[in-house]
């Protein structure tokens, strides 16, 4: 399961009676007590969650949401543990592990929401074959690292490489250092960054 870095979010989980015959456990919710968290998988880290799980659906039983808060969610991955702790245990221990994406500290630093999947730029300067020179890209360094760039009519057409860094510059182009391509990038040359 993967998640944005720093953002809250809601999982799904479902909790099966200890019977051990299968059968969903259906309650109204599960307390704060019974839910760890656990960032990056260090035991420094672990604590009772932020919120309560609530069943999800009248009609869903057993099928229960978490809502985890932005602060619980800033690490490469998040450990989730259900356990219950009472003397004599109705459900059985889940677990829930989930990846981030989106952010330097994530696992993925590629954001993968919908909105920033392609996004559609046009050389500002002649670059090499190893170089696309730009000055609308932003300007946070290193943001574009790991997301594929591919090229639009030109020499270029079609073409697909790999950013290996992009390097943000005030008062002349900002530049996206990519794996090599066959031929050097004109000025003018459009292109999407996915």
């Amino acid at each position: 399961m993967q998640r944005k870095y720093g953002e809250q979010t809601d999982i799904f989980f479902s909790l099966y009676t200890q019977s051990g015959n299968d059968t969903f456990y259906e309650t109204t919710s599960i307390a704060t007590g019974d839910i760890y968290v656990s960032i990056d998988g260090d035991a420094n880290t672990i604590k009772n969650s932020n919120n309560a799980a609530s069943r999800y659906d009248s009609d869903m039983a057993g099928i229960y949401t978490l809502t985890l808060d932005a602060t619980e969610m800033t690490g490469q991955s998040v450990q989730i543990r259900i356990q219950d702790t009472d003397a004599t245990k109705v459900y059985k221990d889940t677990f829930i592990g989930i990846e981030t994406y989106g952010h330097d500290s994530a696992r993925h630093r590629m954001d993968m929401d919908f909105p920033t999947m392609a996004l559609n730029f046009t050389s500002t300067a002649a670059g090499t074959t190893t170089t696309v020179l730009c000055n609308d890209l932003g300007a946070t360094n290193d943001v574009y690292i790991d997301r594929a760039i591919i090229f639009k009519g030109n020499t270029l057409d079609k073409r697909v490489a790999f950013i290996e860094d992009y390097t943000y510059s005030t008062g002349s182009d900002s530049y996206l250092s990519i794996s090599e391509v066959h031929t050097t990038c004109v000025s003018g040359q459009e292109f999407y960054i996915l």
